[in-house]
């Protein structure tokens, strides 16, 4: 028989990128691919051979390189689940090494099953990215800006020297009136600052859009998006790619060019798509040398490497992040050196997540593994409380004002001609964002902004309180070429991390902020942190502004329950069950405020009701049961814990329950039954081990009852 080739540990070294690619396409470029492909096979390749000149073996070898490739790509996704995995991971890679080097027979019957499951495994990722590309190369020319060089308006005047032209974000830098109400903190020294530099600052400004590529696409290209993109891609699409086109085709970037611009970006943000779409006429891009992107950090998240490196304590993605971003601040000013005139854009990676600086520039790490999540996604448990978030913000705020302050004086005072500088930011910081839901996220927050501009010679008279970033190149057009574009109206709308190109219009909700959301937000923290009298107050306050917040009501209710304050408890959550009568939590839920009160009478049909809505909700039909007992009616109860081990047979509380329930008829050989599965089920279930040990007490068999202790009490749960 023809022996096998052995390509599974190449093919395996190959997949791990790819499938992370595939599935994560939408929002990347092909380049990212390759560096980390190439170093995963030559890594393979090299260890593969080293391996093989000592073990003289090309199966054998190759099955222990496909084990570790397998799980060195997984360890990321799994120590999610294992803490101990540092210590399991090695332990499993030794034992079946040594399996592997022991067998003689059948390996290369395994050899060909991995070739095969490998090239599968391969061909799939391959043919989502094949038909990923197909789909894309049909939608993008419909989605780029059509305006031409000869439809770009013309300037009907130009200045003896154009200005450089300075495009600053400070991702997810707030507006003033936010950082004090939300942050505590008092920004009017840096604004202040601005102020006396000759800046505007647009004290109630906006972003337009709740993401960066989508603020970035309308603010260069001078429109709102929801024309453009939410009629020729589909609602349901996550493509950022249609933006990043939109950005490098935008109108602002043609007519300046059509001006004489040129464009210096700052690598590795968006405009380096711009650079390699386009150079090397009139592009120049600025970087401080490899650093690994979103894509990158993606890819080390799934291996032992962020572990490995938190461990020893060396250079980490955290440094690569400040190194990055520090070259921008530390050089954005030297850019006055090359010849005029210049679009600059620099988009500066903070305030915003990972908090990598404290207020005097300290290196920090906030966590084992490098990602930029803020909002709901870093706020949870086991990651950030909101307490934490507006720490770290604040603290890496206060220095990158520091930073910003010595290079813009550096920009003005190096400038033979004063400059156009706009200094703002693409959305608002997003401590009480919940990406998947627009009511539960405080607008006002996550879309007020930083938007200041320095605008020589008159420019800023154009300038108004509450203008956005759509409008930021009509009046700058306007003042300093005698472009006739319209201001058109300044609107926000949000977008989930889902479906980005769905639009809430938001105007009105950051306008009028609901400080419920506010409050809510921060009962919730308060519960997480055991502070049920600091959630009362909230919740409490959001009930007086909002006396319909069903949230509020309902967070309110589930505090009172944990306070065993049952009638304050039944008082709201009657109110709430006003408002949504079909609700068969909240009866539930009243059901076991009116036991807890012995009122099993009025626990009853509460219980009943939420049966009656959900026929198939386990915990109601469970507390019906108990009620039912507690009023003597046996039969009934016992027919409602048989419902709840059809629906769930595993329920520890319900095989006990039903297990008092037979024991008080006298049916002790069956109670036993479910007594002793209940203590299998739950092995620390020490009611159901004292039922089971008067049980068997109580028939005879007293040794095994005298292994069995615990207290009596029929389980009511929620």
């Amino acid at each position: 028989m023809k022996k096998p080739l052995v390509i599974h540990p190449v093919l395996l070294a190959i997949y791990p990128v790819l499938f992370l690619f595939a599935h994560n396409i939408s929002e990347l470029f092909s380049k990212s691919l390759w560096l980390p492909l190439a170093i995963s096979v030559c890594f393979t390749c090299i260890s593969w051979l080293i391996l093989n000149f000592f073990i003289k073996n090309v199966y054998k070898s190759g099955l222990v390189i496909s084990l570790f490739l397998l799980l060195f790509f997984s360890y990321g996704r799994i120590n999610n689940y294992i803490k101990l995995i540092f210590i399991i991971w090695p332990l499993i890679f030794c034992i079946i090494t040594y399996f592997i080097l022991r067998i003689n027979k059948n390996i290369q019957i395994f050899t060909n099953l991995l070739n095969v499951i490998t090239s599968v495994l391969l061909l799939i990722s391959l043919g989502q990215i094949c038909i990923y590309h197909v789909k894309m190369r049909s939608l993008s020319p419909a989605l780029v800006n059509p305006t031409t060089e000869e439809k770009l308006p013309r300037a009907s005047r130009v200045a003896d020297a154009l200005p450089n032209i300075f495009y600053i974000i400070l991702d997810a830098y707030a507006r003033g009136d936010v950082l004090e109400e939300i942050y505590a903190y008092d920004n009017s020294e840096f604004l202040n600052f601005l102020s006396q530099k000759g800046f505007y600052v647009a004290h109630q400004s906006r972003s337009n859009y709740a993401q960066t590529s989508l603020t970035l696409a309308s603010s260069l290209d001078m429109r709102y998006l929801n024309d453009q993109v939410g009629t020729k891609l589909d609602i349901t699409s996550r493509e950022k790619r249609p933006l990043w086109e939109m950005i490098s085709q935008s109108e602002s970037l043609k007519f300046l060019q059509q001006m004489g611009y040129h464009i210096v970006t700052f690598s590795p943000y968006i405009p380096e798509r711009i650079a390699d779409r386009n150079r090397p006429d009139g592009y120049t891009r600025l970087s401080p040398g490899w650093t690994p992107d979103s894509f990158q950090n993606a890819l080390i998240n799934t291996t032992p490497i962020p572990a490995l490196l938190h461990v020893l304590g060396t250079f980490n993605q955290f440094d690569l992040h400040r190194k990055k971003t520090q070259f921008i601040i530390n050089h954005l000013a030297d850019v006055t050196k090359l010849n005029p005139p210049l679009f600059v854009f620099a988009r500066i990676a903070m305030p915003h997540p990972p908090f990598v600086f404290g207020p005097n520039g300290e290196e920090r790490n906030p966590e084992e593994k490098f990602n930029d999540h803020d909002g709901d996604w870093l706020i949870r448990k086991g990651r950030f409380t909101r307490d934490q978030y507006v720490k770290g913000y604040v603290d890496q705020l206060i220095y990158i004002n520091k930073q910003v302050k010595t290079m813009i004086s550096k920009i003005l005072a190096d400038s033979k001609n004063p400059p156009i500088i706009i200094l703002f930011a693409d959305h608002g910081p997003r401590s009480m964002l919940v990406w998947e839901d627009p009511e539960k996220t405080y607008m006002k927050e996550c879309m007020s902004i930083l938007n200041a501009y320095y605008l020589p010679n008159g420019g800023d008279a154009h300038l108004y309180e509450d203008i956005t970033p759509v409008n930021t190149f009509r009046v700058i057009f306007n003042h300093y070429f005698g472009t006739q574009y319209e201001i058109i109206e300044d609107e926000s709308y949000f977008s989930t991390a889902q479906y980005c190109y769905k639009f809430y219009h938001v105007t009105d909700r950051i306008k009028n902020a609901n400080n419920t959301i506010v409050h809510n937000h921060l009962g919730n923290d308060a519960i997480r942190q055991d502070d049920l009298e600091q959630a009362i107050e909230h919740f409490s306050e959001a009930l007086k502004i909002s006396p319909n917040n069903q949230e509020a009501r309902i967070n309110l209710s589930s505090v009172y329950l944990k306070q065993n304050k049952y009638r304050e408890a039944i008082f709201h959550l009657k109110k709430a069950i006003q408002l949504e009568p079909q609700n068969h939590l909240l009866y539930n839920y009243l059901g076991v405020a009116h036991f807890k009160l012995n009122q099993f009478k009025e626990a009853i049909p509460n219980f009943e009701k939420a049966v009656e809505i959900k026929s198939d909700f386990v915990p109601a039909h469970i507390n019906l049961g108990n009620a039912l007992s507690q009023q003597g009616r046996l039969e009934d109860a016992i027919g409602h814990y048989d419902a709840a081990l059809r629906l769930e047979p595993d329920h520890a509380e319900a095989h006990n329950n039903f297990g008092v329930a037979l024991a008080r008829q006298g049916k002790l050989r069956k109670a036993i039954e479910h007594f002793r599965e209940a203590v299998r089920l739950k092995p620390n279930y020490r009611e159901a081990q004292e039922y089971l040990r008067r049980a068997l007490k109580e028939t005879g068999k007293s040794s095994e009852a005298s292994a069995t202790s615990a207290r009596s009490q029929t389980a009511v749960g929620g």
